[in-house]
């Protein structure tokens, strides 16, 4: 650019040397107008002259800014790291503070990198720096936090209780039979389960037919027995708690019931 603004000013100047000089040897025609037109050319060569230094002197500073800028950021990635490794060693807010508040002005200096370019004709932004870095990422890394391991679900269905208000492990069957099957136990962890009366017909009919014994050890009725009730719920939420003793499921909660 700086030598096309130069070649305009010569050609300006040719061009009204060559205008010009033919009216100042003709002094009886345009005398004023040939002498401005020959004082013209230097005028518009220095106005050049004036321009290539003003924008000399803007890449100058535009390139020292740059430059500033870029320390700046070495400065402040130094300073987090820094006190990345004091944190680890004495815990405290103010480091984890100090560090929020470097990161914030090293996403700004860098925004201000983004949108100032070092030399405006020749050198555009450099494309590998980013504007918005992750502090976390100049951090050290952390270990992952342990995941719980999960039970999977595991249904099981058991007959007549233990008048204790237990049921025997032996009898335990992982499916539902009907004629024998009347709770239905979901285990929770290794050693509890959630249990309820299934309310399949037959389960129920089995359950009813002595509800002293198959009920009442391990149940808790809502409403008033009935001996016309066809039917036995349980509430939302009103699940039995056993845990598993030895060789037994020992009712620790028992179970809700709902007479129809």
């Amino acid at each position: 650019m700086k030598k096309a603004m130069t070649l305009t000013g010569i050609i300006l100047l040719v061009y009204d040397f060559a205008y010009a000089q033919p009216n100042v040897e003709n002094k009886d025609s345009h005398s004023y107008i040939a002498l401005i037109s020959a004082i013209l050319p230097y005028l518009c060569f220095l106005l050049v002259i004036f321009f290539i230094i003003k924008q000399s002197r803007f890449e100058t500073k535009q390139n020292a800014r740059h430059e500033r800028l870029k320390r700046s950021v070495a400065d402040t990635e130094n300073e987090i790291r820094t006190l990345n490794r004091r944190q680890h060693s004495a815990t405290g807010t103010d480091n984890e503070f100090a560090i929020a508040k470097l990161g914030d002005q090293l996403a700004e200096i860098k925004i201000a990198l983004q949108l100032l370019q070092a030399d405006p004709i020749k050198a555009p932004l450099e494309p590998s720096l980013p504007v918005v870095e992750e502090i976390t990422g100049l951090r050290e890394p952390t270990p992952p936090e342990p995941q719980e391991v999960q039970t999977p679900e595991e249904i099981f269905y058991l007959s007549t209780p233990n008048a204790d208000g237990s049921f025997n492990v032996s009898s335990a069957q992982m499916n539902y039979k009907p004629g024998a099957s009347i709770y239905r136990f979901k285990k929770t962890a290794p050693n509890l389960a959630m249990f309820k009366i299934d309310e399949r017909e037959d389960a129920v009919k089995l359950a009813l037919q002595y509800s002293d014994k198959n009920i009442d050890p391990v149940c808790e009725p809502v409403n008033a027995y009935s001996r016309n009730a066809k039917k036995v719920k349980t509430p939302t939420g009103g699940d039995g708690q056993a845990t598993l003793l030895d060789d037994k499921w020992v009712v620790t909660q028992k179970a809700k019931v709902f007479y129809e």
